[in-house]
């Protein structure tokens, strides 16, 4: 993990997928690294949070196919309120409008390290904007989300390693 005092060369990140459990996974593991991150359920939701001020973020993660608005149309909608770097995401490969419409492409499933290295790549080439911020009062992750996804796993006693008897 990331050393929190580094936390503010970090971008904020507004995380966009239908798909609570990924959703609420890839936020969790971004903020342990130390990043600021704002989620939204699906596209109205984001332009809804950018048009409102509620977050300004210098990296957007969303997810390519979702109910509602999305693919090129929402990068065309976030782009008219923010010119933050869009990254789309996405569980197959996507259209070549998309990808062109983006300024870059994760394929799923995508390990931690990928996502590091994309955020990381993206600090180095833009510094981060004086318009970063967050509300203080607003969660990072939504709490209610996060006790779903709590009662989805079900707690397991740690069990004792016991190395396998001797034979006699």
């Amino acid at each position: 993990m990331l050393d929190f005092g580094s936390r503010q060369n970090l971008p904020t990140v507004l995380l966009i997928d239908d798909d609570m459990v990924s959703r609420e996974v890839m936020a969790t593991v971004l903020t342990l690294n130390g990043y600021t991150v704002h989620t939204a359920e699906d596209g109205d939701a984001s332009v809804a949070l950018l048009a409102a001020g509620e977050c300004r973020p210098d990296v957007i993660l969303m997810d390519a196919q979702m109910p509602g608005l999305s693919g090129t149309e929402l990068i065309a909608q976030l782009r008219s309120y923010t010119k933050a770097t869009i990254y789309a995401i996405s569980g197959s490969h996507a259209p070549e409008s998309l990808v062109s419409a983006s300024d870059g492409f994760l394929l799923k499933p995508f390990g931690v390290e990928a996502l590091n290295r994309l955020l990381e790549s993206h600090a180095e080439q833009v510094l981060p904007s004086s318009h970063s911020s967050v509300v203080a009062d607003l969660p990072v992750v939504n709490e209610e989300t996060l006790a779903q996804l709590r009662g989805l796993m079900p707690r397991r006693p740690y069990a004792r390693f016991s190395p396998p008897s001797s034979p006699t």
